[in-house]
C-alpha cells in the first residue's frame, strides 16, 4: 500500500495481497516474482484476522506454527523489498 500511495496511486480497499501486487506490478516489474508468496500469505489472512468469518477456509485448520513461521519470512522479505523501492 505504501509502495502504491508513494506513486499517487489511492487503490481501492482490498484485504486481498494477490489484488496490491498487480497493481504494484503495472507501475514497476521487479513486483512480478512475488505472486505465490503473496497468493500464500492471502490464504492465511482471513481466517486468521477473522476465525469465525470463513469457516472453513483452510481444510487443514488453522496454521500451526510452522505455517506461521514461513508466512513471517515471506512477509518480511516483502517488506524489505518494498522498503527499498521506497528509497529510490
Amino acid at each position: 500500500m505504501n509502495f502504491l500511495l508513494s506513486q499517487q496511486n489511492l487503490p481501492r480497499r482490498t484485504h486481498k495481497l494477490i489484488e496490491l501486487l498487480a497493481l504494484c506490478s503495472e507501475i514497476d516489474c521487479d513486483f512480478r516474482g512475488f505472486e505465490e508468496q503473496c497468493l500464500e500469505l492471502d490464504r492465511y489472512y482471513l481466517p486468521t484476522r477473522y476465525p469465525d468469518a470463513i469457516i472453513g477456509t483452510l481444510p487443514e485448520g488453522l496454521p500451526g506454527r510452522k505455517e506461521a513461521e514461513s508466512t513471517l519470512e515471506i512477509a518480511t522479505g516483502i517488506l524489505e523489498f518494498v522498503k527499498g523501492k521506497l528509497k529510490t
